[in-house]
């Protein structure tokens, strides 16, 4: 009788415990759910990565976590968001990614743990002598970072760690999605932008062309008045010509990723002295001063009406932004595989942040809009790079800009 009722008591007692259990873990499970729900929708990229270093520290009661992101241009990592972490690296903290503990899970493509993360190779080192799990956020073969996820006082086992993997690779499609619908929200308003800086850019030459045919109308108008007219007719239509021209190479760029090309042979001198002749006409108009020297005689395979094309921008550009009075300068010098273009001009120059962005189709700096399309620049970078040379520029406030860009002699 007594064997049976320790029996009936033990089989209570493990009935009971296997209730609690499984209610804990029915509870655990919902709040997993709970911690992965919400990083399904997120406003911006930043929102989910700081929501998804905060759930995933909450979900296995660690000490911070925080987002590697890489950027693959300068092979480096950022940290992009941070959780709960007064010795983690600050936001916009850099690294190098090769070596580093994101690298070596991005590889693997699945959670690695790191036990002393004070010896890792990478900017988790800030974090001092903790163990941290690292988790990759892969989508599609694509490598946007790592989440890394410090180890409070308990140790995470393999169910931990998988739950956080799922964490991870749920952030990641939420972070693919949000950056395509945050690029096309700026890509619509950087479209509306340029349709109204578009009509503006129109209707001047287009009012100045129609008040200019108004005079030429009156038999009234003298000679020297009519030549003027028909001199700002000119003008204005080559202005509207060339924004037309510059929304027509775009939307070829835009549709076939490259702009059609008539390589042959040039002499680099006599594209240079071409352009030239016409900047200094223009540039009189603001009593600005043009000056142009060529150190060689070397020949390039290009299409000399592309490369008239990016010299002209970058030339009326200079003139644009140089105030009257100052100085534009363009100088071609050999290099031993091609020819450097180098356009400096005396204006404001433009700052760190904005020189990212300048080669960026619509892209206007600050100090600056209303000023054109912003289409200018992002063809000129097409039409170089297609002829196997390099664009870039070089500018501090204050102290002018200089554009410089290669292009292949002829071998």
């Amino acid at each position: 009788m007594k064997r049976l009722r320790v029996c009936v008591i033990t089989a209570f007692g493990i009935c009971g415990l296997a209730a609690w259990w499984f209610r804990g873990n029915k509870t655990n499970e919902k709040t997993f759910q709970e911690l992965l729900r919400e990083l399904t929708v997120g406003a911006t990229p930043q929102a989910i990565l700081e929501r998804v270093a905060e759930r995933a520290t909450k979900l296995v009661s660690g000490t911070a976590a925080y987002v590697e992101q890489v950027d693959i241009a300068r092979n480096e990592l950022i940290a992009t968001a941070v959780y709960n972490g007064h010795r983690l690296p600050t936001q916009g903290v850099r690294g190098p990614y090769h070596g580093s503990v994101a690298e070596q899970a991005i590889n693997a493509t699945r959670p690695i743990i790191v036990r002393d993360v004070s010896r890792s190779t990478s900017i988790l080192a800030y974090a001092g002598h903790r163990p941290a799990a690292v988790l990759p956020l892969i989508v599609q073969g694509e490598a946007l970072g790592a989440l890394i996820v410090i180890q409070g006082r308990k140790p995470m086992n393999s169910r931990t760690l998988a739950r956080l993997d799922t964490m991870a690779s749920t952030a990641a499609v939420s972070l693919q999605r949000a950056t395509i619908l945050q690029e096309l929200r700026q890509s619509m308003q950087a479209r509306e932008h340029m349709l109204r800086i578009l009509a503006h850019d129109l209707r001047n030459p287009i009012n100045t062309i129609s008040m200019a045919a108004s005079s030429l109308r009156d038999a009234n108008t003298k000679e020297s008045l009519r030549t003027t007219m028909i001199g700002m007719i000119d003008r204005s239509t080559r202005r509207v010509n060339r924004l037309i021209e510059d929304l027509i190479d775009n939307a070829i760029i835009e549709r076939s990723g490259k702009l059609p090309m008539n390589p042959q042979l040039q002499g680099a001198r006599d594209i240079v002295d071409e352009v030239c002749e016409l900047s200094k006409v223009q540039a009189r108009k603001k009593a600005i001063e043009v000056y142009c020297h060529i150190e060689s005689n070397a020949t390039i395979f290009a299409d000399r009406d592309r490369l008239l094309q990016v010299l002209t921008n970058l030339l009326d550009n200079a003139i644009k932004f140089t105030p009257e009075g100052g100085t534009v300068r363009l100088k071609a010098e050999e290099e031993p595989d091609a020819i450097r273009f180098l356009i400096s001009d005396t204006g404001p120059g433009i700052s760190e942040d904005e020189r990212e962005h300048v080669f960026e189709p619509y892209w206007q700096a600050s100090s600056t809009a209303h000023s054109g399309v912003g289409l200018g620049l992002a063809i000129a970078k097409q039409v170089v790079e297609q002829h196997g040379g390099e664009i870039w520029v070089e500018s501090k406030p204050g102290q002018g800009t200089t554009f410089v860009f290669t292009i292949p002699t002829n071998s």
